[in-house]
C-alpha cells in the first residue's frame, strides 16, 4: 500500500502554517518564568493556606535583604537608600502601581528605640535588634525591602534598580553588595534555569546530532531526524505558553528531552528504511518504514508518556506541569515522526541511502562476534547473575528507608556560586536569614487582659532564645520601654504602667506588623530566625520551636481562647520537602503499576509481565538505596528521574523480548532465542539509551544544580537499565522462570508461524 501522498502534503502544508505560531509560542515560553516555593503548591495545601493567612494579617514574606561592607547602623547612605526605595515614582510599574511595599534597616529600627517614647539607650537598643537587624559587632546591618504583588512580577527591574542605584549614588560597588531572602532565591532559580539553557541547549543539541548521525551512518538521514526533533521542541515550548503557564527550572530540561526522544524514535524508522533500501525504491522503502515501525515506536512512545504522566500525581506544580507537558510532548513526537518522517523519504527520495555490503562487512562481524561472546556469557552464569542481582537490589534498597529530600539553597547551587556566598556573608555579619512565624491568637472569648498577652509572648519569645538552632527573634517586646530601676515588674504599678503604654504603643504594634485584629480577634507575631545554610533538619528545628511553645503555656487552649501556629516560609519550605519525598514513591509506584499492566498484556499473562519488569525496576531501586545508604538529599530535579527513566528504559526491554519471542515463535530454544534477540537488537538498545542519556548529560556542567543531578542521574539510570535489558533480563528468560514464556509457544508453533516472519530492522541485521 503505497503513501498516500496528498494527505501528507497536507500535513506538510499545516505543519509550515502552524510553524510562525510555533516559533512565536516558544519564543514567549522562554522569556517567562516563575520559581517561588510559594507557588509550588496548589491552593489547598495546607501549609499554604496558614501561610497566606499569615500574609493576609502581617504582609508577604517574601522580601529582599541587602547589605554590603560598611553599612553600619551610623551610615547615611543607608538613609539616601531608603529615600529614593520610597520614591513612588523611581519604582512602579507601567499603571504606577508602586513595586515595594516596606523597608526597614537597623539604623532607623536604632532611632526608633532610642527616640520617644522608649527613649533606650543605645547599648540597650543595640542589644535588643542584635542578631535580627544588628550583627554581632553591634555595627553591621542591612536593609529588609518587602514587594508587592507587582514588584514581585518584576522582581529582576527591582533587583537591577537597587543594584544600580547603589554603585551610582552609594558607591558600592556591585561585587561588595550582598543580597538574600526569597526574592533573591526565586530571581537567582529564574536566571540560573535560564542560563543553563542558553549556555547548554546548542551543545546539547549538536551532540544529540552527531549521535544522530554515528547510529545512522547517514548524513540526510541525521539531519531529517534532527529537523523534526527541533519542531518537536518548538511545539512543546508553544503549547506551555498557549497554555497560559509559565517555565519553571524544572520545565528547562524539557525541551532537550523532547528532543531526544524525538531522535530516539526516528533512528528506528530511518534503520527500517534503510533495510528496506536496499532492495525497494525510495516510496517503498518509506511505507515498510512506517509498517515496521508504527508499533514498537508506539508503545515505545506510550510507556515513556505513562512515566511522565505519572508524575501528574505530584501536590508540586513544577513536577506536574512537567509530567503533563512532557507527556503530551512525548506523544507529539509520536504523531511528528511517523507523519512526516516516512512521507519526507517518500516525496524526498534520496539516491545515498545506505553504505556498500563491502564497508559493513567487517564490522557487522566484531559486532557479531562481541554479542556473541555477551550471550553466552550470560547463558553460563545466569543463575549467579539472577541471585546477584536480587541481593543487590536487596541490600540498596534497604537504604531507600533513609533518602531524604531538600529544597535547600545548598541543593540548588554549587558551594562557591554568587548566592551562597552573600547568605554566607549577610548570616556572619548581621544575623541568620530563615524566620519561622509563631502566631499567639486570641479570640473574644479569652479573658487575658492586654498586659497577660504580652507577658505571654515574652514568655515564647525568651523560650525560644533558648533552642539551639534559634539565632535571633523579633517580637513586639523587643519595643517594649526600658523598666526604670526602682520597678518591681512583679508590682501593680509596673502593670499599670505598662498598661498605659500598650494604649500608646498598640498603633505602633499595628503599623509594624507585630499585631493584627480583625472581628474582635487579636495576633500577636513572634518571629524566629534559623540560618539558611548548614542543611538544618527543618524537621527536628520546627518540633523543638513546638515544644517550646507548649512549655512557654501558649499552647492551643480552645477552652481560653488562645490558639497558636507555626507558619512561614520556611515551614512550608519544610512541607514542600516532604510533599518530594512522597512524589517520589506515588509517582515511581503509580508509573510502574501502568508500565506493569501493559506490559502483562503486550507479554500475554501476569507473570511473564512482572518478570520482565524486573530489569526495569533494578536501576531505580539500585540507584536510589545507594543514595539512601550515603545520604544525598534528593532535589525537585532528582525526583523526576525515575519515572523518565523508566519510562524511557521500557522501550528497551520491548525490543529485547519481541525478538526473543520471535525465535519461540520459530521454535527455537529459550537460549536459542535469547542468543538471536542480542543479536538483533543489542545494538539498537545501545543506541537508543546513549543518544538519550549523553544527548542531555551535557547539562551536567550547568551551575544550576537541579539540571545537573537529573542530567547525570538520568544517564545513569539508563546506562544501568541498558545492562539490565542486556545481562539480567536475558538471564531471568534462560533460567526457570523463563518457561512461563515458553509454554506460550508449542513446539509445533515454529512450524505453523514460519511464513510470519518479518524483515529484522537495519541495526539488528547490521550486527547479525
Amino acid at each position: 500500500m503505497p503513501l498516500n501522498k496528498r494527505r501528507y502534503q497536507l500535513l506538510l502544508i499545516y505543519a509550515l502554517c502552524l510553524l510562525p505560531i510555533v516559533a512565536d509560542g516558544a519564543r514567549h515560553a522562554l522569556q517567562t518564568n516563575a520559581n517561588s516555593p510559594f507557588e509550588w503548591v496548589p491552593t489547598s495545601f495546607r501549609p499554604r493556606q496558614e501561610y497566606e493567612q499569615f500574609r493576609r494579617a502581617f504582609g508577604s514574606g517574601e522580601v529582599l535583604i541587602v547589605s554590603w561592607p560598611g553599612c553600619t547602623v551610623d551610615a547615611p547612605a543607608l538613609d539616601l537608600l531608603t529615600h529614593n526605595l520610597r520614591r513612588p515614582d523611581l519604582l512602579c510599574d507601567s499603571t504606577g502601581k508602586p513595586l515595594v511595599a516596606q523597608i526597614v534597616t537597623g539604623r532607623e529600627a536604632l532611632s526608633g528605640l532610642m527616640a520617644a517614647p522608649l527613649r533606650l539607650s543605645r547599648g540597650e537598643a543595640i542589644s535588643r535588634l542584635r542578631g535580627t537587624l544588628v550583627g554581632p559587632d553591634g555595627q553591621t546591618t542591612c536593609a529588609v525591602i518587602t514587594l508587592t504583588s507587582a514588584g514581585l512580577a518584576e522582581r529582576g527591574r527591582v533587583v537591577d534598580s537597587i543594584q544600580a542605584g547603589l554603585a551610582q549614588h552609594c558607591r558600592v560597588p556591585r561585587a561588595d553588595q550582598h543580597l538574600a531572602g526569597p526574592v533573591m532565591d526565586g530571581l537567582t532559580v529564574d536566571r540560573a534555569s535560564h542560563a543553563a539553557l542558553d549556555h547548554f541547549a546548542v551543545p546539547s543539541a549538536i551532540c544529540v546530532f552527531l549521535l544522530c548521525w554515528w547510529c545512522l551512518g547517514w548524513l540526510p538521514g541525521a539531519l531529517l531526524v534532527f529537523g523534526l526533533s527541533l519542531y518537536c521542541e518548538g511545539a512543546t515550548l508553544s503549547l506551555i505558553h498557549l497554555c497560559g503557564e509559565r517555565m519553571s527550572a524544572l520545565l528547562i530540561v524539557l525541551p532537550p528531552l523532547i528532543q531526544v526522544v524525538t531522535v530516539s524514535g526516528g533512528i528506528h524508522l530511518i534503520n527500517y528504511y534503510l533495510d528496506a533500501r536496499q532492495s525497494h525504491n525510495a516510496e517503498e522503502a518509506a511505507w515498510h518504514a512506517l509498517r515496521m515501525g508504527w508499533l514498537p515506536c508506539t508503545l515505545a512512545a506510550a510507556t515513556t508518556a505513562i512515566g511522565l504522566g505519572s508524575l501528574v500525581v505530584s501536590n508540586l506544580a513544577p513536577i506536574r506541569s512537567f509530567g503533563v507537558y512532557g507527556a503530551i510532548g512525548t506523544l507529539l513526537t509520536l504523531g511528528v515522526v511517523l507523519a512526516f518522517l516516512p512521507g519526507t523519504l517518500a516525496a524526498w527520495r534520496p539516491k545515498a541511502y545506505a553504505p556498500a555490503a563491502a564497508d559493513r562487512a567487517a564490522p557487522a562481524q566484531l559486532h557479531h562476534l562481541l554479542w556473541n561472546l555477551l550471550s553466552d556469557a550470560v547463558m553460563r552464569i545466569h543463575a549467579p547473575i539472577v541471585v546477584g542481582s536480587v541481593v543487590a537490589m536487596a541490600g540498596a534498597g534497604w537504604g531507600i528507608q533513609w533518602l531524604t529530600t531538600s529544597v535547600h539553597l545548598e541543593t540548588l547551587f554549587a558551594g562557591n556560586s554568587r548566592i551562597l556566598q552573600d547568605y554566607a556573608w549577610i548570616e556572619k555579619n548581621v544575623g541568620p536569614l530563615v524566620p519561622v512565624e509563631i502566631i499567639l491568637e486570641f479570640d473574644r472569648q479569652c479573658v487575658l487582659s492586654q498586659t497577660d498577652r504580652l507577658h505571654l509572648v515574652e514568655l515564647v519569645q525568651e523560650d525560644l532564645k533558648r533552642e539551639a538552632h534559634v539565632q535571633g527573634t523579633m517580637s513586639s517586646a523587643n519595643f517594649l520601654p526600658a523598666v526604670p530601676a526602682d520597678i518591681d515588674r512583679t508590682s501593680n504599678e509596673y502593670l499599670d504602667f505598662l498598661k498605659d503604654f500598650l494604649v500608646e504603643a498598640r498603633p505602633y504594634f499595628i503599623t509594624h506588623r507585630y499585631l493584627y485584629e480583625a472581628g474582635g480577634k487579636q495576633q500577636w507575631r513572634v518571629t524566629a530566625f534559623t540560618s539558611a545554610l548548614g542543611n538544618l533538619d527543618y524537621t527536628q528545628v520546627l518540633a523543638n520551636i513546638r515544644r517550646r511553645i507548649a512549655q512557654s503555656g501558649a499552647a492551643a487552649n480552645p477552652a481560653a481562647g488562645i490558639a497558636s501556629r507555626v507558619t512561614g516560609v520556611m515551614p512550608l519550605v519544610h512541607e514542600i520537602q516532604q510533599a518530594l519525598k512522597r512524589d517520589l514513591f506515588t509517582s515511581f509506584l503509580s508509573d510502574f503499576a501502568m508500565i506493569t499492566i501493559v506490559m502483562t498484556i503486550a507479554q500475554g499473562g501476569i507473570m511473564t509481565g512482572l518478570i520482565s519488569m524486573v530489569s526495569n525496576f533494578f536501576p531505580s531501586v539500585l540507584m536510589f538505596g545507594i543514595l539512601g545508604w550515603v545520604a544525598m538529599p534528593l532535589d525537585i530535579g532528582s525526583v523526576m528521574t525515575a519515572s523518565v527513566a523508566l519510562g524511557i528504559a521500557i522501550d528497551d526491554t520491548f525490543h529485547y523480548l519481541t525478538f526473543f519471542r520471535r525465535g519461540l515463535e520459530r521454535g527455537e530454544s529459550r537460549r536459542t532465542a535469547a542468543h538471536a534477540a542480542h543479536q538483533h537488537c543489542g545494538l539498537a538498545m545501545m543506541q537508543s539509551s546513549l543518544v538519550c542519556g549523553l544527548g542531555m548529560m551535557v547539562f551536567y556542567f550547568s551551575d544550576f544544580l537541579p539540571s545537573s543531578r537529573f542530567a547525570w542521574m538520568l544517564l545513569a539510570l539508563l546506562m544501568v537499565g541498558l545492562v539490565a535489558n542486556l545481562v539480567l533480563l536475558p538471564a531471568l528468560v534462560v533460567g526457570p522462570l523463563g518457561k512461563l514464556f515458553e509454554v506460550q509457544y508449542p513446539r509445533d508453533a515454529g512450524t505453523r508461524k514460519q511464513t510470519l516472519n518479518v524483515p529484522l530492522p537495519t541495526a539488528e541485521r547490521r550486527a547479525a
